[in-house]
């Protein structure tokens, strides 16, 4: 694959349509320790300076709305407008949305694997300063941009050829085994140190599979997991990837798909890293657990 310049430099939100948005807030305050800034029909979710890095609207589905990549500057989002353009992909600068985002430009389009995507330049910080009282330590975010998506692809062939030549996202790694009587066949791309902003693989029903956050303290995830546990959403139990050796779990969200809480990722320096095939998913854990 073709190797393009990457403008793109985080993963900067996502949006989230929810059925229960009761259901959701006490998630958000119990186990993942963000802090809630509510707002007409919805919930806006903090984990750092930023105006929101999740954000939870009522809707009649659970599912993922949107996707927000940070993009250097509108020099950059012109450049990949003219890409997106000679990819035969259709996309829209979107003022009032880019207002609606708390952003000084947006860019929107549909990605291959038919996620609503958003290119954005200059997201706003809030004039609150953020606190989690259950997560002191806070989230490892920063150049690291939100976390990691691992995404839907109706094609992964397909999906990875956009966002590598297109969109200038790095290979890190791929994982190709087999679970049981399911093949798994994922790609790892990264846009900064964080191991990957991104994963792809097969078709998911919700349009993603789940969004990792990470923390800056062992033990915030330690009782992030106690509390998920009291909750009954654990989803699988502590382990470690092989690729990104981040110590996490996965939880259930009330909308029905996963996220992964973890901390102490390793971190990518494209001068010497050498992408690698692994076998399996995990090192030892994440077992998964029956719902209670």
């Amino acid at each position: 694959m073709s190797s393009v310049e990457c403008p793109i430099f985080e993963l900067a939100y996502v949006g989230f349509e929810v059925t229960d948005l009761e259901a959701w807030h006490d998630f958000a305050s119990r186990v993942l320790c963000a802090m809630i800034v509510p707002k007409p029909n919805g919930l806006d979710l903090r984990l750092d300076a930023r105006l929101f890095r999740i954000r939870v609207e009522k809707g009649e589905a659970d599912t993922l709305a949107y996707v927000g990549w940070g993009v250097t500057d509108l020099q950059a989002l012109d450049a990949i407008h003219d890409r997106l353009i000679q990819a035969g992909i259709k996309a829209s600068l979107d003022p009032d949305l880019a207002a609606s985002r708390g952003v000084a430009h947006l860019l929107r389009f549909v990605e291959p694997g038919g996620i609503a995507t958003e290119l954005v330049v200059d997201p706003a910080d809030s004039d609150v300063s953020f606190e989690s009282r259950r997560a002191p330590g806070g989230f490892h975010t920063g150049e690291l941009g939100l976390g990691h998506l691992t995404l839907t692809a109706r094609t992964r062939e397909e999906s990875e050829r956009f966002y590598r030549d297109v969109l200038g996202f790095r290979l890190s790694d791929r994982i190709v085994t087999t679970l049981g009587d399911f093949e798994v066949d994922l790609v790892f791309l990264h846009i900064n140190p964080r191991h990957h902003s991104l994963a792809l693989g097969g078709p998911q029903p919700k349009g993603m599979h789940h969004l990792m956050i990470e923390f800056n303290s062992m033990d915030d995830l330690g009782r992030a997991f106690d509390r998920a546990s009291r909750a009954g959403c654990v989803a699988t139990t502590l382990g470690k990837h092989p690729n990104d050796r981040m110590l996490s779990f996965y939880i259930r969200t009330p909308s029905g798909f996963q996220m992964e809480l973890g901390w102490g990722g390793v971190q990518v320096d494209d001068s010497d890293w050498s992408p690698a095939t692994y076998d399996r998913i995990a090192l030892w854990g994440h077992h998964y657990q029956e719902t209670s």
